[in-house]
């Protein structure tokens, strides 16, 4: 089902990213305060496997999420689980299954793509096996944290 409004689908790499190396709470609090706005009215959204991710670190950031919960980490309906075996046959390197946290790129990609939503993350587009690929596979807009900022039009 394809939303009426435009909304975001950020993934682990985009979060670490901002976080710890271009966008430091201490030095941008308006970045994070922008972002928690942006989750609390449901557009800037990750599935539950995100939450997980983050919570192995249980850092600053993982409990700058915990906060919000409720509104940003979604769990997989029975559509999402079917288009992420897709995904991860398709893409079979998107993710680990070896690991006890599973990666939650293809679940990224999957959510963005039943919803019709855009994706955030810090994963260069350059090589074939990372998430960019899988969503020009399934022509779901792809940003970087700096060009999400830009679309969005924060001044920071």
């Amino acid at each position: 089902m394809r939303e009426l409004f435009q909304f975001y689908c950020i993934d682990t790499s985009a979060l670490v990213n901002m976080w710890r190396e271009h966008y430091r709470p201490k030095n941008f609090p308006s970045v994070w305060q922008l972002m928690k706005q942006y989750i609390e009215q449901g557009e800037l959204v990750a599935p539950q496997e995100v939450h997980d991710e983050l919570e192995v670190g249980n850092d600053d950031l993982f409990q700058f999420v915990k906060k919000t919960k409720r509104t940003m980490f979604k769990d997989l309906d029975a559509e999402q689980v079917s288009l992420t075996f897709e995904i991860k046959a398709k893409f079979p390197k998107l993710s680990d299954d070896n690991k006890v946290i599973p990666d939650a790129d293809p679940f990224v990609v999957a959510l963005a793509c039943q919803k019709g939503w855009k994706v955030v993350t810090a994963e260069s587009d350059k090589s074939p096996y990372k998430m960019p690929a899988a969503c020009r596979h399934y022509r779901i807009p792809c940003l970087s944290p700096a060009d999400f900022i830009a679309e969005k039009n924060w001044e920071i």
